[in-house]
């Protein structure tokens, strides 16, 4: 298989003398090829376009087949994909019918092993082909040699790891053949050389998280030196069961400032020796709703 030249960062149009999966040529933006011609360079040599996603530079959204430069009715594919980026499923037209669905499935193992099957689970005949090249993590396969291409450099699902040493040296450990530290359930690397960097965000989020669950259970401590009437008690109660979700859901991403005891607090009277209910760390996304406690008479 033949890698197109390097270099990500480009965002102008390049063409590739030839790609790895026979064609001629393509018209690539960041290596995303958008546009494949066989044959030569004319409009009427065009095959097929692409259109990719903003959210992950490797998730392909739709392709349409062109035949002597016009594109075909009802040729039309569109891409699922899963939380890993792995492309699941080909929904495309069924002229017998006249309706769309599913045409094609895939399953993978968490190294990227794929099968491929028919809509409805079934398994096809041996030797069958994904019809898009697309697959695990969005990389694109060879089903000739059966490894990915991953912008830098080649990966085998077979053995878990990379084929070459990683070219920005010892980024993610003293292992340079090492696929995503490891972790291929929760780590992505589309360009082949750190799958930190595309971490970096989801690290950030389990961060805050974990600040705003201990910034809730210093709010729960504060209560503790407060007066006790029965209403105030309930309040407490009410909070460390909050508080008890939040510690279930910040590996979730959810923060714990979201069930804070600001957004229990607003909804009931002031203890004495409270002047203000404690301020949130941000607004959540959806305010509880919290039963009002009647103030013992």
């Amino acid at each position: 298989m033949v890698a197109p030249a390097e270099t990500t960062s480009e965002r102008k149009p390049r063409r590739f003398p030839r790609d790895g999966f026979g064609a001629l040529g393509s018209l690539a933006v960041q290596e995303q090829h958008i546009e494949i011609r066989t044959g030569g360079t004319a409009n009427s040599d065009v095959t097929s376009q692409t259109v990719w996603s903003a959210a992950y530079v490797n998730a392909a959204v739709l392709q349409d087949t062109y035949s002597a430069g016009v594109i075909q009715p009802n040729s039309r594919i569109y891409f699922q994909q899963d939380a890993n980026w792995d492309t699941t499923s080909i929904v495309g037209y069924d002229a017998t019918t006249g309706t769309w669905g599913v045409t094609q499935r895939y399953v993978y193992d968490s190294y990227g092993n794929v099968t491929v099957l028919n809509a409805d689970w079934s398994t096809p005949p041996a030797g069958t082909n994904p019809i898009v090249n697309n697959l695990y993590q969005g990389m694109t396969f060879d089903p000739v040699t059966g490894l990915y291409y991953e912008r830098h450099r080649n990966y085998s699902p077979s053995l878990g790891t990379w084929t070459s040493q990683d070219p920005a040296g010892y980024i993610n450990g003293a292992n340079t053949y090492q696929f995503v530290m490891s972790n291929p359930v929760g780590n992505i690397d589309p360009k082949g050389t750190n799958c930190d960097e595309y971490l970096k965000d989801a690290h950030e989020q389990e961060e805050d998280a974990a600040k705003d669950e201990m910034k809730a259970a210093q709010d729960l401590n504060k209560l503790d030196s407060q007066p006790p009437p029965q209403w105030w008690e309930q309040l407490k109660l009410r909070t460390e069961a909050y508080l008890d979700d939040a510690e279930a859901n910040v590996h979730l991403g959810l923060a714990a400032a979201d069930i804070d005891l600001y957004w229990i607090c607003k909804h009931l009277p002031l203890p004495p020796g409270i002047d203000k209910c404690p301020e949130p760390n941000r607004a959540p996304a959806v305010e509880p709703v919290v039963e009002p406690v009647p103030i013992p008479g």
